[in-house]
């Protein structure tokens, strides 16, 4: 079930890509739909692996997708839409990106 909704935010992540208005957010947001995908489809493939190798396929993948996410976010923080990221929620977006890096 976890496969097929990483699978499903993969679909919405590049979904997400086509609405960008700059060449570098559509860029990085389709990376991390490809990102999303490949650990979705490995997941779907290997379900006996165990709950070990599910562990480390996960921290792999917070990883790398919070790094994503901080470079995505130097990239779009001077957008004039920015600010209302900004004032929405109470930390900076990168706080809970080093959040994802640390688990």
């Amino acid at each position: 079930m976890l496969a097929w909704l990483i699978l499903f935010a993969a679909v919405c992540h590049l979904i997400f890509a086509f609405q960008s208005h700059s060449i570098g957010g559509f860029l990085w947001k389709v990376l991390l739909a490809i990102i999303y995908g490949c650990a979705g489809v490995y997941m779907l493939m290997h379900p006996l692996l165990g709950v070990v190798s599910l562990t480390l396929l996960l921290a792999i993948f917070f990883v790398i997708e919070g790094l994503v996410e901080i470079v995505l976010y130097f990239n779009i923080r001077r957008e004039r839409w920015m600010g209302f990221v900004r004032r929405d929620c109470h930390a900076h977006p990168w706080v809970s990106n080093m959040a994802s890096l640390a688990v």
